[in-house]
């Protein structure tokens, strides 16, 4: 099994929601073989943007 988690997986992962619980849960059951995450910078930085201009 190949795994990829692309920004959005990442941001719930690395943030412990019960969503990122349920992915890694679901990773660990199924075991990959190979494990990859997939961040743009262009999200990041566009919705670090938007949450700063709405604050």
């Amino acid at each position: 099994m190949f795994a990829v988690l692309d920004t959005n997986h990442f941001r719930e992962y690395a943030h412990a929601s019960a969503a990122g619980s349920r992915l890694m849960a679901r990773i660990e059951q199924e075991k990959p073989d190979i494990f990859a995450y997939i961040v743009a910078e262009e999200e990041s930085l566009s919705r670090d943007h938007s949450v700063k201009a709405s604050a």
